[in-house]
């Protein structure tokens, strides 16, 4: 499987003196804890365990906007890749089985621990067991929410769940990808870029 990942420089030098890339927790974002571990035991489930146990995913695309533009256009990404500095897009080659797939898009409603409907009636079969809970609280109510909210989520990862018209056909989506460790003989080739902050430049070119 082709994938691009962005890793800063300093992870891409790690890469070349070390022959292999792992990530660590405090390497990922600490907004979204609740996401980052779901789609940890996500991938323990789908690919088996990470190969220490403290790492966490490496993220790439698989698809950048769609099939017909998968490597990322830097273009585009070096004005708002965070935080500004020199990083590297890597163009890996990557066993189909080491890799979780899923839909960008639909990432962003575990990011703001929602629930993942595909249908209105589906939506509302949950607000009214969520509605139930909470005026007669139980183990088995509870343990249901949890259930159907969790199970939600995998339509994330299970790209033919989510289609057109309230998603993007399989076409046109982008889709992120998940591993645990990258060797260097995996890199087909590589691209050093800047990334800007954008505002400075904005304010620069207002002057």
């Amino acid at each position: 499987m082709r994938i691009w990942t962005i890793q800063n420089e300093a992870a891409w030098v790690f890469l070349q003196e070390g022959g292999c890339l792992l990530a660590k927790p405090h390497h990922q974002s600490d907004n979204w804890p609740e996401a980052y571990d779901w789609m940890r035991h996500q991938m323990i489930a789908r690919i088996g365990p990470p190969p220490s146990p403290d790492a966490a995913p490496l993220w790439g695309w698989y698809h950048w906007l769609g099939e017909a533009r998968k490597r990322p256009d830097l273009r585009a990404v070096r004005h708002y890749w965070n935080p500004p500095g020199r990083y590297v897009l890597l163009e890996c080659e990557l066993p189909d089985e080491s890799v979780v797939l899923s839909d960008f898009d639909a990432w962003h409603i575990i990011l703001n621990d929602s629930y993942l409907g595909v249908s209105d009636e589906e939506e509302e079969a949950y607000r009214a067991t969520r509605a139930q809970y909470e005026t007669q609280p139980s183990e088995e109510l509870a343990e249901q929410l949890r259930h159907s909210f969790y199970k939600s989520w995998e339509r994330v990862i299970d790209l033919e769940a989510l289609t057109e018209p309230d998603w993007h056909a399989m076409e046109k989506k982008s889709i992120q990808a998940c591993f645990w460790k990258l060797d260097l003989d995996q890199v087909k080739s590589i691209k050093l870029f800047t990334s800007e902050d954008r505002h400075k430049s904005q304010r620069a070119h207002s002057n």
